[in-house]
């Protein structure tokens, strides 16, 4: 039965067909809530399959020999971690068809057993992920040797668990074996004064001649880790110690393919794809600035070679790595890379200054969706994480903070410093505004002005899209992110207000706001505390955090759509409610002069 037909009287339900409908109530919330796309209740060619994507393990190929005994399949949409997918058939009798046939299915040849719930929608999601180039200094190098160089460096090597586990080289994510120098996971340094008898075997040194000919090193290795992963293992992310070792580090993926996730600071993230005997070479900002790991699975999401293109699934086996390093005897000149981050010299692992989360979803979304070459404005852009969300715009940002603007001009953004009741721009001049979390900070004397001013500088026909915090942080019965799992692991003390400062309350982190102006605190952690922290230490001592207390004004529902539709010239296109916030779309509809506040 198609959830919400017809109307009437109608059968008695079953157990297990009351357990679908439930199954397909929740996906929907789940698709509304991640992809802003709704389920139809009439019948048409596109279906969504809840429990039937690449986060749930299931492959592209096995998802595609399911559907396509029961209609004729035009596109399987598969989103990179995502529970659901979407498929269009040739027809809508094609699509009921599979719809019948598969709702509340339990699939086997999987790692367990799932069960796909399905639903209709009146297009497919087409949202592919925009292709990442490699960050700056990383090389990919695939088929750097041979299949039967790969073999004798494979049988080189004698796992002894025995041995191992006595040298207390067994490590909880995999195993690993040094030459040249041991590797200190205490510290993340070598013993330069102990080096490990025999040195680099001389069985690598084909291998290190042709990378030092080819350029991908500079200085000949002279510490070599060789790390095995089972599959389901990985190894979290990190950064390579800046003052044990130089600049370059190359590592050769034997045995199995891999997927290694590199990270900015900033929130970006680039997936590679390491392929069996293929060279990954570090240097840079690849080397000193991105974080690098693996995560522990059985399986990575890559491109596959269907027609489509589209990713699917690729079991992992036993992978081998080996990586070169040459010991750094030299004081660390790392610096050059901190672009306005804070970093501790003890582990060298960075931590973004401020909002090191990655883009909102709709955000980017609207941003993308803008015709190339557009001028567009983001007012309060912080560390510039949607100025790099559309290549193919003009994009100008402005910040009044310095430091933010710092980081946004090393990442070669266009920026200025400026204050967003008072723009230094022309009239008239972009064709698209952003304004993301900077309103609620405002006073409601000066709200306005925020949209006013977007106004202000579009053109007409452009568009500005303006986010601020909702007082409603549980809206049509979803909690927000923002709220803890468990409130009342929290509702013990004091709800959800502190002692005031001042004539404001001071509100309790992870917790519903009980007032729409209150002053939030923002734990700033001095840097004993995050040398600690990123040294795995279990300290003891008092919390040594500074708190500081940023102003917010938290709006009701409606409230920033009637605050826009108050500025002259502007018509209010949409509006939504995305994960704790209320967002606004609207376009500039008059001559520029009636919108001058």
């Amino acid at each position: 039965m198609v959830v919400g037909e017809g109307e009437g009287e109608r059968p008695k339900l079953t157990k297990a067909q009351k357990k679908v409908l439930r199954k397909q109530q929740k996906a929907k919330l789940t698709l509304l809530r991640h992809e802003g796309v709704p389920l139809v209740t009439h019948i048409t060619e596109h279906l969504v399959i809840a429990n039937g994507g690449l986060g749930n393990g299931m492959s592209r190929e096995l998802l595609t020999s399911i559907l396509q005994p029961f209609g004729h399949l035009l596109v399987l949409h598969m989103l990179p971690g995502k529970p659901y997918a979407f498929a269009s058939f040739s027809s809508s009798a094609d699509a009921e068809r599979v719809y019948r046939s598969l709702n509340g299915f339990t699939v086997s040849g999987t790692a367990r057993h799932i069960t796909l719930y399905l639903g209709f929608v009146e297009q497919v999601l087409c949202l592919q992920e925009d292709p990442s180039s490699l960050p700056p200094g990383l090389l990919l190098i695939p088929n750097f040797v041979s299949e039967e160089y790969e073999q004798e460096l494979l049988n080189f090597l004698a796992w002894d668990e025995a041995e191992e586990i006595q040298d207390k080289r067994v490590l909880k994510h995999r195993r690993v074996k040094h030459f040249g120098f041991e590797f200190c996971y205490e510290d993340n340094s070598v013993n330069k004064a102990n080096p490990l008898p025999g040195g680099i075997p001389s069985l690598c040194d084909e291998m290190i001649s042709n990378c030092l000919v080819a350029g991908y090193i500079q200085h000949r290795p002279d510490q070599l880790t060789v790390n095995r992963y089972e599959p389901g293992q990985g190894i979290p992310p990190h950064v390579d110690t800046h003052s044990a070792f130089e600049d370059g580090i190359v590592s050769l993926s034997l045995g199995s393919q891999v997927v290694m996730d590199f990270r900015h600071p900033c929130g970006t993230r680039v997936p590679v794809f390491l392929p069996a005997r293929s060279l990954l070479v570090m240097s840079g900002e690849s080397r000193y600035l991105w974080s690098h790991g693996i995560t522990p699975r059985k399986f990575d999401i890559i491109s596959n070679r269907l027609q489509d293109g589209g990713p699917t699934l690729a079991n992992r086996g036993m992978r081998i790595s080996f990586s070169f390093r040459k010991v750094c005897w030299q004081p660390c000149h790392c610096c050059r890379f901190d672009l306005g981050l804070t970093y501790t010299r003890n582990t060298d692992r960075r931590i973004s200054a401020t909002q090191g989360t990655p883009p909102w979803p709709h955000v980017a979304a609207f941003v993308r969706g803008l015709p190339d070459a557009a001028l567009l404005l983001d007012i309060g852009c912080g560390n510039g994480k949607y100025l790099s969300a559309n290549r193919g715009l003009a994009m100008i940002g402005c910040d009044r903070s310095m430091p933010l603007t710092e980081i946004c001009h090393q990442r070669g953004f266009q920026v200025l410093v400026c204050d967003a009741l008072s723009l230094p721009v022309r009239s008239t001049s972009f064709d698209a505004c952003l304004s993301i979390a900077v309103v609620h900070h405002l006073s409601t004397a000066r709200e306005q002005r925020v949209p006013g001013g977007m106004a202000r500088v579009l053109r007409p026909g452009g568009q500005g899209l303006v986010y601020v915090w909702a007082l409603e942080q549980e809206y049509m019965h979803v909690r927000s992110k923002y709220l803890q799992q468990k409130q009342q692991d929290a509702q013990c003390t004091n709800g959800s207000m502190v002692p005031s400062a001042g004539l404001l309350s001071v509100h309790k982190n992870r917790m519903p706001f009980s007032s729409q102006d209150v002053l939030v605190p923002w734990h700033l952690k001095t840097q004993e505390k995050q040398n600690a922290s990123f040294a795995g230490s279990s300290l003891s001592a008092p919390d040594q955090r500074s708190v500081h207390h940023r102003f917010y004004h938290v709006f009701r529902k409606g409230e920033l759509e009637c605050l826009c539709r108050r500025v002259p010239g502007i018509h209010v296109i949409e509006t939504y409610y995305d994960q704790g916030n209320w967002c606004v779309i609207f376009e500039k509809m008059c001559h520029p002069s009636s919108t001058v506040l």
